[in-house]
């Protein structure tokens, strides 16, 4: 769902979050988060639709996409399937000038540091910390040297900037009141916009209708509750802010692609 995404780390000395990602159309539910480390996704295969502030661009084999911090972003799955190694930096680990980066790279030097890091992360061999640290200060370096935004860019950046945060409040008090019965009038009364406005911006932003967001965080905790095997069916739908079980059901499945009494069996 989309949020504000807060990273915990294994090791608070060694500050970053990788993993490999493998997305194809069985598993293509991504919705927009922000956060406030950079990001990089490099792409090995496939392509996908990447959505920064409302600006969208297409990743192929071989670009390293860069996601600044606190942009709002999404990842869409472009074909049949794409991979991509996802590396999050603290800013711990490079001085933060609060320069803002470009979206797509595609350069050797910048590809060969990526590569070397991503070897580290993954064969973890002796002081591999502290040769990623080393790998990582002279990747931003070089980004500072090449890769920093345009004129240009920055203005695009910056002109989605006021209808993020407007989608970002939508989505905190969604988050905070999801579980009693809410209308898109209340979110527009709290917020002081109009109908109209806020459902086109917050769609604008993050690909999603403010319904279909509300659904799916509270399908989400209802998941939660299924799983614990505490709590039935029409329990966890109640508990989650859904009236109607039929409703609820439909909802459910079209998002994680199976009824709830389903999702018990499956965790049982």
């Amino acid at each position: 769902m989309a949020i504000y995404e807060k990273h915990n780390y294994k090791d608070p000395s060694f500050p970053i979050i990788f993993h490999f990602d493998s997305k194809d159309t069985n598993n293509d539910i991504f919705f927009p988060h922000w956060h406030e480390n950079i990001e990089m996704l490099y792409f090995i295969e496939g392509q996908a639709r990447i959505t920064i502030n409302q600006q969208h661009t297409i990743a192929s084999k071989g670009d390293l996409v860069v996601i600044n911090s606190e942009q709002f972003h999404n990842v869409k799955l472009v074909g049949e399937s794409c991979k991509y190694y996802c590396i999050i930096i603290n800013k711990t680990l490079y001085n933060d000038d609060n320069e803002l980066f470009q979206t797509i790279i595609n350069d050797k030097i910048i590809t060969n540091y990526i590569n070397l890091l991503i070897d580290e992360l993954s064969n973890k061999k002796e002081n591999y910390k502290e040769i990623s640290k080393h790998i990582i200060a002279s990747l931003f370096l070089n980004l500072k040297r090449s890769f920093k935004m345009t004129e240009e860019e920055l203005f695009l950046n910056n002109t989605g900037h006021k209808k993020t945060e407007l989608a970002k409040s939508t989505i905190k008090y969604i988050k905070s009141n999801y579980k009693q019965e809410i209308s898109i009038d209340d979110i527009c009364k709290h917020l002081g916009f109009t109908k109209c406005y806020l459902c086109h911006t917050f769609k604008e932003v993050t690909s999603q209708t403010i319904i279909d967001y509300i659904n799916y965080v509270r399908c989400s905790h209802a998941q939660k509750l299924l799983l614990t095997g505490k709590y039935n069916v029409c329990e966890s739908a109640n508990m989650s802010g859904f009236n109607s079980m039929s409703y609820f059901s439909k909802i459910y499945k079209k998002f994680f692609g199976k009824l709830p009494s389903e999702e018990i069996k499956n965790s049982i």
